[in-house]
């Protein structure tokens, strides 16, 4: 069973846009994946592919793809496209999910993995690709969800995380956004940004544990 709390909203979110032509969707997935694995923040296991059709917007189907075989295989691409809902042959990739695990570290400096510990998301369009990466826990920032400071915790998780994104932004070759802010938090630069002096409370930041 997890010990972590999972926030229902982004703490913090990053993305970066793509030409479509110069990086096909799959290969952005399977490049970027690549660098969260090698930070150990994320093993694919999986992808699920929402797919729409033009002129028409969503229809309500998923599909989920895990052949066993490397991101980087050629094949890959290959067993997205056919699993293509056969009702709608004009579907085309809306967004790709990722469903993997990743490792975090506790205050003691025992390893933990944890179920989407780093979500990982494709969009493409025709001229386009957006790549987002979002977390939902509270190891990466200063503060834990219920005001308190854990150092401990968030040195041995944040720098790992900062160092990954950044390494995304090199591989991608574009810019870096920060996604909107939440209930939760909101990035800044590849960090979790830290409330400001004056808005805590008794050193205490604010108890966002009522929405969880």
């Amino acid at each position: 069973m997890s010990t972590l709390l999972r926030a229902p909203s982004e703490v913090g979110s990053w993305l970066w846009y793509v030409e479509a032509f110069k990086k096909p969707n799959i290969v952005v997935v399977a490049r970027v994946a690549s660098v969260l694995e090698k930070h150990e923040l994320l093993k694919l296991h999986a992808i699920e592919i929402c797919w729409n059709e033009y002129g028409k917007g969503k229809i309500g189907i998923w599909t989920k793809v895990a052949p066993g075989i490397p991101f980087t295989d050629p094949l890959y691409a290959k067993f997205v496209h056919q699993s293509r809902p056969s009702g709608f042959p004009n579907a085309h990739v809306a967004h790709i999910d990722t469903v993997s695990t990743g490792i975090w570290i506790d205050a003691s400096g025992r390893r933990r993995q944890e179920h989407q510990l780093v979500n990982l998301t494709v969009s493409p369009d025709p001229d386009e690709i957006q790549v987002q990466i979002s977390v939902h826990h509270d190891i990466w920032s200063w503060y834990d969800f219920s005001g308190h400071s854990h150092p401990e915790v968030y040195g041995q998780n944040a720098p790992r995380l900062a160092a990954a994104l950044e390494e995304v932004e090199k591989e991608l070759q574009a810019e870096t956004e920060n996604g909107e802010s939440t209930y939760f938090g909101v990035s800044e630069g590849f960090w979790i940004k830290r409330p400001d002096p004056e808005d805590l409370v008794d050193g205490l930041a604010m108890n966002s544990t009522d929405r969880l």
